[in-house]
């Protein structure tokens, strides 16, 4: 009986340090609340704004350097 089988299941559950959840966590895992699909949904897209503002000021800084 591993941990995970002896305690509530959470939402990408993972165990052993594997990088994958197992297949018992995935099916028995609770569907996900509508606010807590909004609150995932508006943090990946503030760190894909963050990522993307970083790599036009990268871009930016190496055409300016190209210009000089």
């Amino acid at each position: 009986m591993t941990l995970a089988s002896t305690r509530p299941i959470a939402h990408r559950d993972l165990e052993h340090g594997e990088n994958q959840a197992s297949l018992r966590a995935i099916m028995t895992a609770p569907p996900m609340s509508a606010a807590a699909h909004a609150a995932v949904a508006r943090q990946r897209t503030a760190a894909r704004r963050l990522a993307e503002d970083a790599r036009q000021l990268r871009e930016l800084a190496s055409d300016d350097w190209r210009a000089s």
